[in-house]
């Protein structure tokens, strides 16, 4: 075996994963690439305890925990880091849930199972297009706190990787890979070439905010099956893939924030943001609470007219690609309720012709993304100044329904 051949092998996922299990390692693997991206894989006695790392943590471990218990929300993942987490955030994460009962305990280990197996996907990706460098780090047995939801099988583990990978590779779709998001691109051509029931179910999913992982989740498609359908629109270059980033972790509200949401009186206005986006919803957060307002994030459209009457805020920023409810309809629902009829709404696009729809519907004014500190402060001033101004002087509710069949 020559040098070359030898550093291919070294570098080969499946050989390491095979060394682990014949050698009964105990401890963690740290696997980087030259382009920086990490991953840790969690050994005890030759079986795989726990992967992590990547691209997208948060997302990767709330897509993961929604799939199978879709009651569980963001704000449940945070957690107080006393002295670091063992096998990461995420695995302490799923650890707090079942102990809360929020996860049941035989669903944990499916949820560890599926995350593990797409790590090792992933890895396995990287291996056509990056070098790859591994790292052991043994621990003794009695320190590895033994009390794991699962201990998996590599032989097993490796056999679904295969069949994927051997799955992937049959439906001849290159190497996409799957953390990265997908977005429309010349929308009047592509719409003259396809069927109406495609490009609404096109415009419906792709919006450059979701990755291909997520899109699949939220269309209950197999990841192979979305990407082959969309592939033909990629090579085209109607639909392109860019890189996004990961969600913040939760955090733990301090007491001050925790008192000012659950208030019956505020002294401060109360500012919403409507948006799937848990992203949005934080970074919205971050500048407007250090700014002294209240804020309420909502990233469900269709419990969101709900809270927005619970909650009657001062102000209102609306996403405009929502999946099941739009930013439109949700628009024109809030403009039909008389407690909510004269709340500013911002409505969040880019767009001349999404922003003359949103006038159409009620909406105050359009803000174009990504966030802007400065213009989101300098919108939030304006109407909040002018928030009590009669009601010929603000929007009125459209005429018609925006959705059919919805009474006032």
């Amino acid at each position: 075996m020559n040098l070359r051949q030898s550093r291919e092998f070294d570098r080969n996922l499946v050989h390491q994963l095979k060394i682990q299990n014949k050698t009964r390692f105990t401890g963690k693997l740290i696997i980087k690439t030259t382009s920086g991206l990490e991953w840790t894989l969690h050994f005890c006695v030759g079986r795989l305890v726990w992967a992590t790392g990547g691209n997208h943590v948060v997302r990767r471990l709330y897509r993961h925990l929604c799939h199978l218990s879709p009651d569980i929300t963001l704000k449940m993942l945070a957690l107080r880091e006393k002295n670091g987490f063992k096998y990461g955030w995420d695995y302490q994460a799923i650890d707090t849930l079942v102990l809360r009962k929020h996860l049941s305990q035989d669903r944990a280990p499916q949820i560890i199972t599926q995350i593990v197996d797409e790590v090792l996907f992933d890895i396995l990706q990287c291996e056509s297009r990056d070098w790859l460098s591994y790292h052991y780090e043994p621990i003794e047995l009695q320190d590895s706190e033994m009390g794991f939801f699962i201990l998996l099988n590599i032989p097993s583990t490796l056999k679904r990787l295969c069949l994927k990978c051997q799955a992937w590779k049959a439906a001849k779709i290159g190497n996409f890979p799957l953390q990265s998001a997908p977005i429309l691109h010349d929308l009047p051509d592509l719409k003259s070439k396809i069927s109406p029931s495609v490009y609404q179910t096109l415009v419906k999913y792709i919006n450059g905010k979701r990755t291909l992982r997520e899109i699949a989740a939220f269309m209950q498609k197999d990841e192979i099956q979305l990407v082959r359908w969309l592939c033909p629109l990629i090579r085209t270059g109607y639909v392109q893939l860019s890189e996004i980033s990961d969600w913040p972790r939760p955090e733990i509200p301090s007491k001050t924030a925790r008192f000012l949401d659950t208030a019956p009186s505020r002294a401060k206005p109360l500012i919403a943001c409507v948006d799937d986006s848990p992203q949005v919803c934080w970074q919205m957060q971050q500048i407007l609470e250090k700014a002294g307002y209240q804020f309420i994030g909502i990233q469900d459209s269709i419990h969101a007219l709900g809270i927005l009457l619970d909650r009657k805020p001062d102000l209102i920023f609306l996403d405009l690609m929502m999946p099941i409810v739009s930013g439109y309809e949700l628009c024109a629902q809030i403009r039909r309720v008389s407690a909510l009829r004269h709340v500013p709404i911002v409505i969040l696009t880019g767009g001349i012709i999404d922003r003359l729809r949103a006038r159409i519907v009620g909406a105050s004014e359009c803000l174009a993304k990504p966030m802007d500190t400065r213009k989101v402060l300098a919108t939030t001033t304006k109407y909040l100044a002018h928030s009590r101004r009669t009601d010929s002087a603000l929007p009125s509710a459209p005429k018609q329904s925006a959705i059919p069949g919805n009474s006032s």
